[in-house]
């Protein structure tokens, strides 16, 4: 019987597991938990850390297994380690931690000759800024070594406070105390290309492609999964010769990799990254009922020396039907009370899943781990797939939420939104302002984006119903907020939202310790005075400018 070694038994690595008993295999797990929910379906389970190198490899070598495989980023090293001294099928070390590392990678690609932004790599601050002299902005700031989105921030230029900010909890997420920073690479669209290819020795499975489109409240993150790609004969073919030169210099020889990537506005195709794992949101059983291709049964017959099931579909390349898996993020933090699904769309949804249980606290979209639930459609045509899959599909299908918290943007809130409030009611209020400083409502929406945070909230449509920016990043007065904007749209007025949105916003200011607000306010406007007055602002009666008067709240 085939011994199989698995890194892990956690929801990631469940599917992997099932897969190997399938086959009739012998598994192993290696788990610091004894109640991860795979642990009841393997053989044996050592309860000791992954990461432990050293004794996961007696582990192995006790066990005599036959071949090992992971599923985390973390795990993918002492998987090369184990499998390169226990002369098993896998990769070299140095090979898997070239995709590990976010600067490695950004090496990798440079040294390949693909297109790549300029980068650097840094565990000091100030040494960071010094080397980011002559980069353009924006930037991305990210942890060198770590899984999935959290800590990487987009900085504009003069956003120092935020930088530093940024700086300091992307050194503390990094499993190497350092910070990869590189120009940000602009997207032409919503659409990313995703998916896993599977590398035996010089073949390449690209099967597993499909395209994602993103939410313009989240750009970095994938929402929804669409096969098969959206691409051309000529698109896919710049894929497969660049991916294959990226594999080749790494000199990858075997597994199952991750990718996502996107082409660029003058056509350069940019990767984001490359994993040297599977992808996550069920992308292997997508795959599966989609081209009808197991990876799942690929990777676990593969890696113990089976390559009868590889033989037996490494030449299809067939797609089967038109198949959408949509991931379900939630605008609000709250309490999770279900799936709203419109009619019109119900009648393509073959299958949902729920992660996050009903009456469970959920939060607010701000990286992939996020999630709500997993909804699979099917349809008919690419006609019929594409007229519901884009942007329109989260007014279909979204997560109904109770005791929602109005939410928050740190210099995040897209500014086409911010753009199309100003320029639809908000109109009268805003463009006076802009006329005196010879800004157009385009530059100034993207300078809320940029340097502001912001308190808003939204309508069915995805447009924002009221907001108030603030600077509490780039400041005028030291350790003060400036409120710049406040506006609620004529439709919503007199329904306590502007006084909500002004306490979530007083609330971050509290939790930024700030020692307080001031904004102006028209003279005339006595129904905003009325309302400030009400959250505890006084007048600064030494303070009245071209019609305008000075408040303040002091924390």
């Amino acid at each position: 019987m085939k011994k199989l070694l698995i890194l892990g038994a956690n929801n990631s690595q469940i599917q992997i597991i099932k897969s190997a008993k399938e086959e009739g295999y012998y598994v192993i797990a290696c788990d610091y938990t004894n109640d991860n929910p795979g642990i009841p379906l393997v053989d044996k389970h050592y309860q000791v850390s992954y990461l432990d190198r050293e004794r996961v490899l007696s582990i192995a070598r006790q066990e005599r297994i036959n071949g090992i495989i992971g599923n985390t980023d973390p795990a993918m090293p002492v998987v090369a380690y184990i499998s390169e001294q226990l002369g098993l099928v896998g990769n070299n070390p140095d090979t898997i931690n070239r995709f590990i590392s976010k600067f490695e990678f950004r090496q990798l690609q440079k040294q390949a000759g693909i297109f790549c932004p300029k980068y650097i790599e840094s565990d000091e601050c100030a040494q960071a800024e010094a080397e980011l002299e002559g980069f353009n902005h924006p930037i991305i700031v990210k942890p060198s070594i770590y899984s999935a989105s959290r800590g990487v921030t987009k900085i504009f230029k003069n956003q120092t406070e935020r930088f530093h900010h940024a700086f300091q909890l992307c050194k503390e997420l990094s499993l190497n105390g350092k910070v990869t920073i590189e120009e940000y690479v602009e997207m032409s669209s919503m659409e990313t290309i995703e998916g896993d290819v599977f590398v035996m020795g010089d073949e390449i499975l690209w099967n597993g492609i499909f395209t994602t489109r993103r939410s313009i409240m989240a750009p970095m993150i994938p929402m929804t999964y669409i096969f098969p790609a959206i691409l051309s004969y000529h698109e896919l073919s710049i894929i497969k010769t660049t991916i294959s030169k990226v594999f080749k210099k790494a000199g990858v020889r075997y597994g199952e990799y991750n990718i996502e990537m996107y082409f660029t506005s003058e056509g350069e195709l940019f990767i984001i990254e490359i994993n040297p794992r599977q992808g996550g949101h069920r992308i292997t059983q997508m795959i599966k009922q989609h081209t009808g291709i197991d990876f799942n049964k690929l990777l676990v017959t593969t890696v113990v020396g089976c390559n009868e099931y590889y033989d037996s579909i490494r030449k299809v390349n067939e797609a089967r039907n038109f198949l959408t898996h949509h991931v379900i993020f939630s605008n609000y933090s709250g309490i999770f009370e279900g799936i709203e699904q419109k009619p019109i769309i119900t009648k393509y949804i073959t299958g949902v899943e729920f992660p996050k249980a009903v009456g469970t606290t959920i939060n607010q979209r701000k990286n992939g781990a996020d999630y709500i639930a997993y909804t699979t459609l099917q349809f008919p045509d690419r006609d019929t797939q594409l007229s519901y899959c884009g942007e329109q599909i989260e007014r279909l299908i979204y997560p109904v939420v109770k005791n929602k918290q109005y939410p928050i943007a740190d210099c995040t809130l897209p500014y086409q939104l911010i753009y199309d409030f100003m320029t639809g009611d908000a109109y009268n209020f805003f463009v006076p302002k802009l006329a005196k400083v010879h800004r157009t409502p385009e530059d100034y929406a993207a300078q809320l984006a940029a340097y502001c945070t912001i308190a808003y909230d939204l309508d069915d449509n995805n447009q924002i119903k009221g907001m108030i920016a603030g600077y509490t990043h780039n400041l005028r007065i030291k350790d003060w907020s400036y409120a710049a904007e406040f506006y609620v749209n004529s439709t919503y007025r007199g329904k306590g939202l502007g006084e909500e949105l002004f306490k979530t916003y007083i609330d971050y200011c509290k939790s930024r310790h700030l020692k307080g607000i001031w904004l102006n306010v028209k003279e005339e406007n006595t129904m905003a005075q009325k309302l400030y007055l009400k959250l505890g602002f006084v007048f600064d009666k030494t303070y009245n400018e071209n019609g305008y008067l000075k408040m303040d709240l002091r924390f």
